[in-house]
Order: structure tokens, then C-alpha cells, then sequence
């Protein structure tokens, strides 16, 4: 299996959350949840929106885009999302040490609920940045198909439609 199906299938494994759990994050998108955060080179930039924080006990998982760095296009949107996690994960292969969060940047047709991939990227517990992987070929998916974004869709669309008036207005 290559290198970024394993990330994302590790990646999938821990963020699939059910349908109230969806429903609640929707519920957060009308809260403000801003604070300011790092890059993936450890520098300070703009800001990043909490989306969504819940999950098992074990493993709280806290959703957020970052504002600072989103591309917004006449069809798509280019966009940076960030899940920590409560507790260290220590098993993930292919990173050099513990992940305390995990950064994708994806694009996103809310229009058409189409996703493609570009790259991914783990955050040691100092913020430094332990795996990074570039898609090589990125394709348009389906959102319902995606591993992540069948859950996150309807989150992600509604918080960027609020950054920019509807397409062809």
C-alpha cells in the first residue's frame, strides 16, 4: 500500500465520527473558537477556527482551519485543516516521534462536494513538523467517498461559505 493511503487510512481510523457527533460540530460552527497558532515551520501566523472538539475519552480530537492561509478560487477552495489530539500518538508509522497533531491541506468544491488531496503533515509535541507526505498526483473524489471528508464535508462547506458570498453572485 503506498506511503499516503497508509497516512490516510491512520488518518481515517481516528477522525470518523457519527452523524450528532457532525451535528454538534455544525451546532460549534455559530461559536466563536479563534486562537492563534504556529505554522507548520513553527512560525506565528494568523488564526486558526476550532470546527469541531469531541471524540472518545481516550482520544479528544479538537478540528481546526486555518484562516490565515485559505485560497479561495472561482470553483474551489484550497485549505488547511489541523486535528489535535488530546493524547500523544505514539504508533503511527513513518514519523520520526510522537504526533500531537495531524495538518492536511486539501482542495474543496463545496458546489459539487468533491475533494482532492495535496499534501500531509504530522506535528511533533514541540510543534515541529515528524512526517510530511506531497500527493503525488492529486484527483477530484468524491466527498461521500473520502475517508475523512465524508464526515467533514458538511462542517468544512458551511464554515467557508461564510468566508465568501456564493459562487456566480
Amino acid at each position: 500500500m503506498p506511503r499516503i493511503a497508509l497516512r490516510q487510512a491512520a488518518f481515517v481510523s481516528r477522525h470518523r465520527c457519527s452523524t450528532a457527533l457532525a451535528l454538534a460540530a455544525w451546532v460549534l460552527l455559530s461559536l466563536p473558537g479563534c486562537r492563534s497558532g504556529a505554522d507548520r515551520n513553527g512560525n506565528s501566523h494568523g488564526t486558526w477556527l476550532q470546527l469541531y472538539s469531541g471524540g472518545p475519552q481516550t482520544l479528544k480530537q479538537t478540528l481546526l482551519i486555518d484562516t490565515a492561509h485559505i485560497l479561495l478560487t472561482s470553483f474551489y477552495d484550497r485549505i488547511w485543516l489541523r486535528v489535535e489530539y488530546s493524547e500523544p500518538l505514539t504508533q503511527m508509522e513513518h514519523v520520526s516521534g510522537p504526533v500531537s497533531a495531524v495538518e492536511f491541506q486539501d482542495d474543496v468544491d463545496c458546489s459539487n462536494l468533491l475533494v482532492r488531496d495535496l499534501q500531509f503533515r504530522e506535528v511533533g509535541l514541540k510543534g515541529q513538523v515528524v512526517g510530511d507526505s506531497v500527493v503525488p498526483a492529486p484527483v477530484w473524489v468524491a466527498a461521500s467517498s473520502h475517508p475523512a471528508f465524508s464526515s467533514l464535508i458538511t462542517i468544512v462547506c458551511l464554515r467557508l461559505s461564510a468566508l465568501h458570498p456564493p459562487r456566480g453572485a
